[in-house]
């Protein structure tokens, strides 16, 4: 396994850890929003949950461009 391989595996983890996070939280938030609290206080946790879920689906799908921005020349043949 190269490091590149290891790296994205790293990516698509965190990715899926944000969005298994974010789908946690998310019914809890909305039903505060619902609810209709005070959202400075108590609608906190779907304020969270939104960037986090854009944030773990971003990871997962463009991983592979995420590896390739970090490591660039082990895709390209005429580097070798």
């Amino acid at each position: 396994m190269k490091a590149s391989d290891i790296f994205g595996l790293i990516v698509r983890t965190i990715g899926l850890v944000f969005v298994l996070y974010a789908l946690s939280i998310l019914p809890a938030g909305v039903a505060d929003l619902l609810s209709g609290k005070n959202i400075l206080t108590d609608g906190m946790r779907a304020m969270a949950s939104i960037p986090s879920l854009i944030v773990g689906v971003v990871m997962l799908r463009w991983a592979r461009f995420i590896v390739r921005f970090a490591y660039p020349d082990e895709g390209n043949p005429e580097s070798e």
